[in-house]
């Protein structure tokens, strides 16, 4: 028999995944469109240019998803070098950059959700518990005494939505930008001296040591956001 308890682990684990499933599909499809459009069609030969979202799970990414509610989609490769002039450092950016901009663009949106059908109050309890990252069904119920079950749970959907896709924004936009510049720079000459290691340690290096105070200030901008947006449609 199930108890409350577990209940309550079930209903949040499967908000999460159901969140992650939208972030992935659509920030590994946008990603392969993007390097498909400026000359790159690795990521649609391999069969990512779908929203199918069976094709963007990744093993690990989902563990890590249900152990510390942080996890990433499936990856779709880039190669620099089918990416030509005209404008080819322009092109390169767009391509590398473009799931961290599907990310950001999936926290707006949820968002906007958020703050149109459940109100300003939603967000000023939201930010402070995706600052804490403790996550959870019983986190918003206690907050939320006076609505429905299946209103926390679209409510913890949302906020799963924008916490997951902020943390992978930031990520990936530190990541790729790092990663984008070697290849603009020094990319050629590291990848025929077999140094190729370096395109992946010094970006993630930078990653780890910037991914929070960046998480935090982009959690800020969304809040000021947010705000924004219920001043502007009269939402209390």
């Amino acid at each position: 028999m199930v108890d409350l308890k577990n209940a309550e682990l079930i209903i949040g684990a499967i908000s999460l995944f159901v969140s992650y499933l939208f972030s992935v599909s659509f920030s590994g499809w946008f990603r392969a469109w993007a390097a498909s459009a400026v000359g790159d069609s690795t990521g649609k030969q391999l069969g990512f240019m779908t929203l199918n979202p069976l094709v963007h799970i990744d093993f690990v990414g989902v563990i890590l998803l249900f152990l510390i509610k942080f996890g990433w989609g499936a990856h779709v490769p880039i190669n620099p070098f089918n990416i030509t002039y005209p404008r080819r450092n322009l092109k390169l950016f767009f391509a590398y950059l473009s799931d961290a901009l599907a990310h950001f663009v999936l926290a707006i949106v949820a968002l906007f959700f958020l703050v149109v059908f459940f109100g300003l109050n939603a967000l000023h309890v939201s930010i402070p518990i995706m600052l804490s990252g403790v996550l959870s069904f019983p986190s918003f119920a206690s907050r939320f005494p006076d609505i429905s079950s299946l209103s926390i749970v679209v409510i913890l959907i949302m906020v799963f939505a924008i916490y997951l896709n902020m943390i992978l924004g930031v990520l990936y936009l530190i990541y790729n930008s790092f990663l984008c510049l070697f290849y603009i720079f020094y990319g050629e000459t590291i990848y025929l001296s077999g140094k190729k290691i370096y395109l992946i340690f010094v970006p993630l290096l930078f990653a780890i040591f910037f991914a929070y105070p960046l998480r935090k200030y982009f959690l800020y901008m969304i809040y000021l956001l947010g705000c924004y947006w219920a001043s502007f449609l009269g939402i209390s």
